[in-house]
């Protein structure tokens, strides 16, 4: 299942930008900006997570639950990031394999 999500992201991702790169450097700045997407996300998550502990130990049940939803919304987003960086590895594989250039090569 998660091979499936990651094999359309990169179609999807195709469909906007070459399906290639050109070279290691770039495969590898934008593997790397998107990681840094993913580590803004997580950031978040452990924030609301933080959120969430100090109000169980305060025992406020109404901001644990809007705490809870949050951290599932982060966490959601934080997995299709991921779901990016794996997508962006793949393309990097198959870039590499096709000697970075060709551009008629069907990722």
């Amino acid at each position: 299942m998660i091979n499936q999500l990651i094999q359309e992201e990169l179609k999807r991702s195709n469909t906007i930008h070459r399906p290639y790169f050109t070279s290691a450097h770039e495969g590898e700045s934008i593997i790397r900006e998107e990681l840094d997407e993913v580590d803004e996300t997580l950031d978040t998550v452990n924030m609301y997570y933080e959120k969430l502990w100090g109000n169980v130990k305060l025992n406020f049940p109404s901001e644990q639950v809007e705490n809870v939803k949050m951290l599932e919304f982060y966490c959601k987003l934080a997995i299709e990031e991921m779901i990016q960086v794996s997508s962006m590895c793949r393309k990097f594989i198959l870039s590499s394999e096709s000697g970075w250039s060709d551009e008629n090569k069907d990722l």
